[in-house]
């Protein structure tokens, strides 16, 4: 739904949930780390999605907010969460 600012979030959130969970599993290596993170990202989506649906690239912006949430940069780096 890049640029898509006329979808309502239900319609972006079918979308778009499995591919951002699962690009969430390939990064983390953790298939409930990448769960958790990709809902809270939603959430957060869900929350501003009068700013959000006009961003340039929504779509974009779930998976770059899930990885600063918890602990995804740590299984990046290996670091102990």
């Amino acid at each position: 739904m890049d640029r898509g600012g006329s979808a309502t979030f239900e319609e972006w959130y079918r979308q778009e949930h499995r591919r951002v969970l699962g690009s969430m599993v390939a990064l983390a290596g953790d298939r409930h780390l990448a769960a958790e993170v990709t809902d809270l990202a939603f959430v957060r989506a869900l929350a501003g999605w009068s700013r959000v649906q006009r961003m340039a690239s929504p779509t974009g912006w779930t998976p770059e907010y899930a990885c600063k949430m918890g602990g995804v940069q740590d299984a990046l780096s290996g670091a102990a969460p």
